[in-house]
C-alpha cells in the first residue's frame, strides 16, 4: 500500500510544480515558450515515471499470479488424497468427500 502512497505523492509534485511554472507564464520576465517547454518537459517526465511504475507492478501482479496458481495446484494435490476443491462455480469454496459411505455429500470447507 505504501508503494501507492508514493506514487500519489509523486504525483502530487509534479502538480505542484506545473502550478508553479504555470504562475510564472504570468510574469513579463520570464519568456513564455520556455515555461510552456519546462510544462512539457515536466510531464513527460511525469509519464515516464507512471509507465516505470506500472510496467514494473504488472510483473509483481504476474509473478504473483504464478505463484498463487502453483500453490493452488500443490494445494489440490495435496487434497487429493481424500477431498479435492470442487471445480464448479456453484459449489466454490466447498470440497466434496470421496468415497462409498458419503459419495456426493457437499460440506463447508
Amino acid at each position: 500500500m505504501r508503494i501507492f502512497q508514493q506514487l500519489v505523492e509523486v504525483n502530487s509534485s509534479f502538480d505542484r510544480v506545473m502550478t508553479g511554472l504555470k504562475r510564472l507564464e504570468a510574469v513579463p520576465f520570464f519568456q513564455r515558450d520556455l515555461i510552456q517547454h519546462a510544462l512539457s518537459d515536466v510531464e513527460i517526465a511525469r509519464v515516464h515515471a507512471n509507465r516505470e511504475f506500472f510496467d514494473n507492478f504488472e510483473a509483481i501482479v504476474e509473478n504473483d499470479a504464478k505463484w498463487a496458481y502453483r500453490f493452488q495446484r500443490r494445494f489440490d494435490t495435496a487434497q487429493g488424497s481424500g477431498r479435492y476443491l470442487s471445480r464448479s462455480p456453484r459449489f466454490r469454496g466447498k470440497t466434496e468427500a470421496k468415497g462409498p459411505a458419503t459419495e456426493g455429500t457437499r460440506r463447508r470447507f
